[in-house]
């Protein structure tokens, strides 16, 4: 296929201007590869697999600190004795 365009015009000098654009396409051979138009099927299970481990890892990380949260809180004070030590009690 071929697109062609001319324009005609003067400069401030009188001159005349001649501007032909010609635009030429040419359709490229076909393919005898063809890919496929889905997803990439091992980077989709990958990214799904490393989600899954992101997410365990993160909730067994909030697991762990909350349960030595809880048990410095739970215990029998030994650990915050120290902290209380000297307050004097209002009643």
């Amino acid at each position: 296929m071929t697109l062609t365009s001319t324009s005609t015009s003067t400069d401030p000098s009188g001159n005349l201007v001649l501007l032909t654009i010609e635009i030429v396409s040419t359709p490229s051979p076909v393919s005898s590869y063809q890919s496929s138009a889905g997803p990439n099927t091992p980077a989709v299970i990958g990214g799904i697999v490393g989600g899954v481990v992101g997410l365990l890892a993160l909730i067994g990380i909030i697991f762990i600190i909350y349960k030595k949260r809880r048990a410095r809180w739970d215990s029998d004070g030994e650990e915050d004795e120290g902290y209380y030590a000297g307050a004097a009690e209002f009643k």
